[in-house]
């Protein structure tokens, strides 16, 4: 997607800081989640891949914007689906709390679809794919890593 050479350096300036805020956010909210559920049960191996995986999106889409990575935009509606999924996925959990990452990561999707004036569906469509994707992992690695009955 060719993103319009006119001066947008406002929306792009916006983007920029909502990405790295979405990744700041995570960080804070990875380094708490795990801190207090180190105390009360072991992290490794399914919550911490989770946590790591957060991080990781969000670092990812975060350094795209903020380097101006062709791909930045794709890139992020693709961290927004698997953060999504992740969110509704462990929402009795702490996938609630990553909420607010995925709003940041949505207003920076939404910003960069209006700086490059592209077709939302395109985007749309790599966050769901992402998100389906997200699911697919979440149910393998538990059924690889807690063989026993689901109940």
């Amino acid at each position: 997607m060719e993103v319009s050479s006119h001066n947008d350096w406002g929306s792009f300036a916006i983007e920029r800081f909502l990405a790295l805020l979405a990744a700041a956010v995570c960080l804070i909210l990875t380094v708490h989640i795990w801190q207090v559920l180190g105390r009360q049960q072991a992290v490794w191996p399914i919550p911490a891949l989770y946590l790591i995986e957060m991080l990781v999106l969000t670092a990812t889409v975060a350094a795209a914007t903020f380097r101006r990575v062709p791909a930045s935009g794709i890139l992020t509606w693709i961290g927004l689906g698997a953060i999504s999924a992740f969110c509704v996925l462990a929402g009795f959990s702490v996938g609630f709390l990553y909420v607010p990452v995925a709003v940041l990561l949505l207003l920076t999707g939404l910003l960069f679809i209006r700086r490059a004036r592209g077709s939302p569906l395109i985007f749309l469509g790599s966050a769901i794919v992402a998100a389906m994707v997200q699911i697919g992992i979440v149910l393998t690695a538990i059924r690889i890593l807690s063989p026993g009955p689901l109940s």
